[in-house]
């Protein structure tokens, strides 16, 4: 069945989960130095190889990696949200 316009968002969404649960994997079955690297390898390898070798445009391969990118968005932002009591504590202290 034909999504139409919204074969892109299909296929940006199923892009995104897939690195983010790459990432994932990545994470609980390597070690922490390995899995970061081995994530951003895999990924550029793979927009460049999709964008350019099957798509044959540059646009292909920025928007892989920018979805890519946006795939460590999530973590970037909780990563900065601080807990109340530690907000508290620092205020305080």
């Amino acid at each position: 069945m034909p999504l139409g316009p919204f074969s892109y968002l299909w296929l940006g969404a199923n892009a995104l989960l897939a690195f983010i649960w790459a990432r994932r994997i990545a994470r609980l079955s390597l070690p922490a130095s390995y899995s970061g690297l081995l994530v951003a390898a895999v990924s550029a390898v793979t927009a460049v190889s999709y964008g350019w070798l099957n798509e044959e445009a540059i646009s292909a391969v920025i928007v892989t990696m920018a979805i890519f990118l946006l795939s460590y968005a999530g973590p970037f932002l909780m990563s900065r949200r601080q807990p109340k009591k530690d907000r508290q504590i620092r205020l305080d202290g």
